[in-house]
Formats: C-alpha cells, structure tokens, sequence
C-alpha cells in the first residue's frame, strides 16, 4: 500500500504541475495576444496620420533603412547580456535576448509602465537574484541613455533653430550628470562614508550596492555609443528615402538626433514609449534641413519603423528562446547542460 500511496501522490503531483503549466501557458498566451493588439492599433493609427501624403519615396532606401534599425535593435541586448554575466549571471544569450524584447513591447500595454518591471522579472525568472536584477535593470538604463546623450550631441547643429534645445540638451546631460555622481555615491569611500551619516544612509547603501566592474560599465557605454550610430543611420536613411539630394554630411547629425529623440522620449516617463515627445524632437530636427510634410511623415515612420523591428525581435528571439528551452538536456533557464530527472 505505501509503495502505491507513494505513486499516487507522484502522479497528483505530476497532474497539478502540469495544470499549472497549462495555466501559465494560457496566461502568456493571452498578455501575447493583447500587447498585439494593442501594437496593431498603434500601428494602424500611425499609419493613418500619414497615408494621405503625396510623397514618393525611394522605396528600396526605406526597405534598407528598416533593415539597418532592425539589425540595430537586435544588436542593444548585447549589452543586457554583458550586464548580466558582470553580475554573476549564468543565463544564457537566448534568454537575455528574449527577456529584453518582451520587456520592450510590454510598454505597449495600457499604462506603458511595464517595460522595465517585467524585463527585471523576467532576469529574476532565468536566475539572477532579485536584487542583482534591479542592479541590472540600473545599469541597462543607464548605459544605454548615457550612450544615446552622447552621441547626439552630433544633432546639435540641426537644433539650433529650435528654442528649446537648450533645455532638452540640460535635461539629457542632467541625466548623465546624476547617473555618473550616482556611482561615485555608491563607490568611492568618502563618499559612500558621507551618505552612511545620512538617516537611513546605510540602508540606502545596502540595497544600492554596485557589483558592475567600472571597465564593464564604460566598455558597454562605449558599444551603445556605436550601436545608435547603427540605429540612427537608419533614420537617416528613412530621410533619405524622401530627400536623396540631400548632402551627405547631414546622416550622422540625422542618425545623432534619432539617438536624443530615444533619449528624450525615454526620459519623460508620462507618454508610453516617448509617443509624441520623440516624434517632436525628431520632425524638428529634420525640418531646419527639409521642407514640410516630409519631417512629420519621416517622424512617423520611424515610430513605425521602430515598432515593427521590436516585433519582428520580439519573435524571432521568443523562437530561438523556446526551442532552446526545448532542446534535450538543457534546463532552458540558465544556457548550462544538465540531466534529466526521471519519476
């Protein structure tokens, strides 16, 4: 009777896992299926705002553009998965990729607070502790802005006619300004000793600690540098599509003002994805060189241009994540090889 007692409760146990499995899988299934949605009706929206231009773009220039902004998003979670490993993580690049894109189009869910949320429980979920994924999540903000800044500073000369460059340009390097001081906080002695007389300072520093190697940090910053580049050229492509007259000298300042339109919309945490705020900042940086409606339409685009390849990522890395999950002795969580347990 016990050995059959003991099957039993191997067998309800085997049931109720894998009811719970069934249950997660309906769930997932169902956040896919309205970040969709939604990502369809903003699309759909978009779209609407320009399809009734007179415009006759270079229509291979604008296939090759979103190609080139396509390769270049694929490209930022190289970054993550840096981070990742710095902080004693063993997950693996499928995982990281895939935890990265479903943080992205996550935003697109009414609310458009939940990118940074879900990408920092998503590392927890594939084995990095809780507070190392905060840590993570930190220095993915703040590499990635910081490399945006400092690439566009490139954009200025087309934002001279804007009245308020100066304020976007203090606002982007007040966030540098506030992410460097934030790690000299946490790191240096003196000043880690003068917040610790603080009340609470202590335990500020205590759930605030860095683990990331300075070189890492910087060697990073450096790679998002160059990978904006990459994105940003393919915004200067999409102008170019419309405008290939254009002198050449202008891509990197074009490619340089996609970088702060990211950084700014980023920044104002209010509108969802930066909507309407980035594409402000772009279509006034093409204006001071292209004549209307042609900086409105390529601000559109490249919102367009920008979601597209966060879905086609978004796929594409979600495949590669579950055949990997799926491959024979692999446990699908943190890129390392282990047995199969049998009941």
């Amino acid at each position: 009777m016990t050995a059959t007692h003991h099957r039993l409760h191997q067998l309800r146990l085997l049931l109720s896992g894998q009811r719970l499995q069934a249950i997660k899988n309906a769930v997932q299934l169902a956040l896919a299926a309205a970040i969709l949605f939604f990502m369809g009706r903003y699309l759909l929206a978009r779209w609407d705002a320009i399809k009734d231009e007179d415009l006759d773009p270079n229509l291979w220039l604008l296939a090759l553009a979103q190609l080139v902004i396509l390769v270049g998003m694929g490209l930022q979670p190289l970054g993550s998965w840096v981070i990742v490993r710095g902080l004693g993580g063993t997950t693996s690049r499928a995982a990281v990729w895939q935890a990265f894109f479903v943080g992205q189009v996550a935003k697109y869910l009414p609310g458009g607070i939940w990118a940074l949320p879900s990408r920092a429980y998503l590392y927890s979920q594939r084995g990095l502790p809780p507070s190392r994924s905060v840590e993570a999540i930190f220095w993915e903000v703040g590499l990635t802005v910081s490399g945006a800044v400092l690439f566009g500073v490139l954009s200025v000369p087309l934002l001279l006619d804007f009245d308020y460059w100066p304020l976007v340009a203090g606002f982007l390097g007040l966030f540098v300004i506030v992410f460097v001081a934030a790690n000299i906080v946490l790191r240096v002695a003196w000043a880690r000793a003068l917040v610790a007389r603080l009340p609470g300072g202590e335990t500020v520093l205590r759930a605030l600690a860095l683990h990331l190697p300075v070189r890492t940090a910087a060697g990073i910053a450096l790679f998002y540098v160059a990978d904006w580049c990459v994105i940003g050229l393919g915004f200067a492509g999409l102008v170019y599509a419309f405008e290939p007259g254009l002198a050449a000298g202008h891509s990197v300042q074009l490619a340089a003002l996609f970088a702060w339109g990211w950084a700014v919309g980023f920044l104002i945490i209010f509108t969802p994805g930066g909507i309407g705020v980035r594409d402000g900042l772009l279509a006034v940086g093409v204006a001071s060189i292209i004549d209307d409606p042609v900086p409105l339409v390529v601000a559109v685009l490249a919102r367009i241009a920008w979601t597209v390849a966060e879905l086609v990522n978004v796929t594409v890395f979600s495949a590669g994540y579950a055949a990997e999950r799926r491959a024979p002795h692999h446990d699908g969580l943190h890129g390392e090889s282990n047995t199969r347990k049998l009941l």
